[in-house]
């Protein structure tokens, strides 16, 4: 293991803690720890990123936290409380481990909904309603993701 990942972590406690020495009394235990766990992890590979995938991402993106958001917002001031939550199990079609990572944790990152579990190509999801179109929701994210990871030809929502 390249001692670069210690340097980072001891970096970040440092830039976090704004360089207070009587801080490493916590640091230095958990720098360790840290920098213990990562030798432990198997790195993913890394992905081959397009830029214009990228641009389509933070867009797509964009517009599926202003649209959720506004839907979360609706939800909670409406008189009755519009929620059927529950547990969504989505089968992913993005074949790398990076993208299916990516897939879960932007899934996560937009407002009512949440990634609970990713267990090879299946992603099991918890969302605020069951009867709102969750499946087309995840289709249109994780084709975003396979346009930015795998380079995949985008799907626009008219196709």
């Amino acid at each position: 293991m390249h001692p670069t990942s210690l340097i980072l972590l001891t970096a970040l406690w440092w830039v976090l803690t704004g360089g207070e020495l009587s801080s490493w009394v916590i640091g230095a235990p958990a720098v360790g720890a840290a920098f213990a766990v990562r030798r432990r992890l198997k790195p993913l590979a890394p992905a081959a990123l397009s830029a214009a995938g990228g641009l389509r991402f933070l867009a797509g993106f964009f517009r599926a936290s202003l649209v959720s958001g506004i839907d979360v917002v609706r939800r909670a001031f409406h008189p009755r409380l519009p929620l059927k939550p529950g547990l969504i199990d989505y089968g992913l079609s993005v074949k790398s481990p990076t993208a299916r990572m990516l897939t879960a944790g932007t899934v996560s990152l937009l407002p009512g909904s949440l990634a609970a579990g990713l267990r090879g190509d299946r992603l099991t999801v918890h969302v605020l309603d069951l009867d709102a179109p969750v499946i087309e929701d995840l289709q249109r994210t994780e084709a975003l993701v396979a346009g930015l990871c795998e380079n995949r030809p985008w799907r626009s929502r008219r196709s």
